[in-house]
């Protein structure tokens, strides 16, 4: 996690906010009141958790559907048939309370345009704007509207490192790389370990020589191999059932397939390596991480211990004899398996990040968010002390 300008300055309170500040001290804008795709989910996460630890307001914007062209977008969004090109108008939400962030967690910078009908609203009841974007390719700026997009916010955080240098160069405003994290009170899998009954898992995108491998060993062996047969613009029924769904098959696999961030769209990425959120979760759930080793200093900086993946080639088509050599080392997979969880205990919890940015911009972290920082630290102690826990 690192700024990209040359200081990180406090800024000074909106100057057309009219309303007498009061607690809580954090809003947050959330898509989930008109927007459920299930790459989503991970964003979602993290708001819940600074909702749990810090004094947060949730704000779930809806859909005006007053007319005939609003109801028929709401209808086909709900059910996800057809991809949505048309930006939804959002119905203008009341907000009682003057707080001192406005927090605003997207995918892609295309999404903020959705906020255009309520951020007059929502800039005179905040000191300051926050929005923090998962994705972004540096091929894909300067974009001018995107950038005067960008400059409405006071701060911009990235989850892709490589897009900063470039962004901070485009706008004048505070950029800052804030790496992807998890739930772990939800992802750990200690104490009580289910068995591993799945024997690997891919989710996500794909390296078709290892996929087409992988079947053919799960056959030939009788081998459970776990992989997602749909799209990530698939649309979920309620993102916590989704992130659970997730962690518990996480919990219950033994191996889990990683690669960089859509590693197979060079012509979107433009070459650009970016460590995503599947790193964080496989390890999270305490499976050993196989796969394509992200050749960046992210990930060098945040999976720095011993064995935190095995690399097997994109092209590869001998996953049988790989997986036939990890499977006789057991006692090191056991090790691989408690050092990714209690890295992520210690570490890549979301908690982290907030109280990162936090500092960052001059605040305190919550009492509440210090005690969750302390309880992850505490079960890593424990799993630490405990070698007979699996």
């Amino acid at each position: 996690m690192k700024s990209h300008t040359q200081s990180f300055p406090i800024l000074p309170a909106h100057e057309s906010s009219p309303v007498v500040k009061t607690n809580p001290r954090i809003l947050i804008v959330s898509q989930r009141g008109y927007y459920l795709p299930m790459f989503r989910c991970s964003g979602f996460e993290f708001e819940d958790i600074i909702c749990a630890v810090d004094d947060a307001d949730l704000l779930l914007p809806t859909r005006d559907c007053s007319s005939f062209s609003d109801r028929l977008f709401d209808r086909i969004a709900h059910y996800g048939k057809v991809k949505i090109f048309t930006r939804p108008r959002l119905v203008i939400p009341k907000i009682e309370h003057y707080y001192d962030v406005l927090f605003v967690d997207v995918c892609m910078p295309d999404e903020l345009f959705n906020l255009e009908p309520i951020w007059d609203t929502l800039r005179e009841h905040c000191r300051l704007a926050v929005c923090y974007i998962e994705e972004m390719w540096a091929r894909d700026l300067p974009k001018d509207h995107c950038i005067r997009q960008l400059e409405k916010f006071d701060y911009i955080l990235l989850g892709c490192d490589g897009a900063c240098d470039v962004l901070s160069r485009a706008t004048t405003k505070p950029v800052m790389h804030l790496p992807f994290g998890i739930d772990m009170e939800r992802f750990c899998p200690y104490p009580n370990s289910p068995r591993r009954t799945i024997d690997i898992y891919s989710m996500g995108r794909q390296s078709d020589d290892i996929h087409g491998a992988l079947l053919k060993w799960a056959e030939q062996t009788g081998s459970t191999y776990l992989y997602d047969t749909h799209s990530g613009e698939k649309f979920v029924i309620s993102f916590e059932r989704h992130r659970k769904f997730t962690a518990d098959m996480i919990k219950r696999s033994r191996y889990f397939i990683v690669n960089p961030a859509k590693f197979n769209v060079p012509e979107q990425t433009g070459g650009q390596i970016e460590v995503g959120p599947r790193y964080y979760e496989g390890a999270g759930g305490g499976a050993v991480l196989i796969g394509h080793r992200p050749q960046c200093a992210v990930f060098n900086q945040h999976f720095d211990w011993p064995d935190a993946m095995i690399e097997i080639p994109l092209n590869a088509t001998d996953v049988k004899e790989h997986l036939c050599q990890l499977d006789v080392q057991q006692e090191r997979m056991e090790q691989i398996r408690r050092a990714n969880v209690m890295n992520c205990l210690r570490r890549h919890d979301w908690v982290y990040r907030w109280n990162y940015f936090l500092t960052q911009i001059g605040m305190e972290p919550t009492p509440q968010s210090l005690q969750r920082e302390k309880r992850l630290q505490e079960v890593a102690a424990a799993i630490s002390g405990h070698p007979s826990i699996n």
